[in-house]
């Protein structure tokens, strides 16, 4: 296992159509070049093309100052939460890079995720890094407006005795029987022409 730290580049991508911005991290000699990594990052550069431009990036040889750096820019600027940053996780500068990552590093990381909940959109981000679909501004504002407020569809008292009352106990009339009947006339029932064993009759 390979414990030697690399010269790292964080840097920002920022796509020149759409203006959506990533904030991520490469080995790489040259950060420029390199298109940025992150599903959803991906998933939006196969929809707008590869107009893209570097707008920062810094080259850190110090690992915990990486890692500092990297965890408390996602957390100013809200890179996971945010609509403007196509990040699904804080960045940490060593996510790939696992083995070099301490306990207490770990630890550290662990602390900065706790109590971050995931809002609609990082939902929504996340289920289109998924499945590699882009959904509009106009879909996700109508996503967004269907969930404000909505906690599990409340129904009112009344409509639930309504619906008790239909579903228990209905009786059926003469009326609904005789219109049942008609709608079944001319169907094909469902086992015509079916053979069956002996067993079976």
């Amino acid at each position: 296992m390979n414990n030697t730290f690399k010269p790292t580049w964080l840097y920002i991508k920022q796509h020149n159509i759409t203006g959506l911005r990533y904030f991520g991290k490469t080995i790489r000699k040259d950060p420029i070049r390199y298109n940025g990594s992150g599903l959803y990052w991906k998933n939006h550069l196969k929809s707008y093309g590869v107009d893209i431009t570097t707008t920062w990036c810094q080259l850190f040889t110090d690992k915990d100052a990486l890692i500092n750096y990297a965890l408390e820019f996602s957390k100013t600027h809200n890179i996971v939460e945010s609509k403007e940053w196509a990040n699904l996780i804080l960045e940490n500068g060593l996510d790939g890079a696992n083995d070099l990552v301490s306990a207490d590093t770990r630890a550290k990381m662990s602390a900065v995720r706790k109590g971050i909940p995931k809002s609609e959109e990082t939902k929504l981000k996340m289920s289109v890094a998924a499945t590699g679909r882009i959904k509009s501004v106009e879909h996700r504002n109508r996503i967004s407006e269907s969930l404000t407020g909505r906690v599990g569809s409340p129904q009112s008292e009344e409509t639930r005795q309504k619906r008790s009352k239909t579903l228990t106990g209905r009786p059926v009339s003469e009326e609904t029987k005789l219109k049942m009947s008609i709608a079944k006339k001319g169907r094909i029932p469902w086992n015509k022409g079916k053979t069956y064993s002996k067993k079976v009759k």
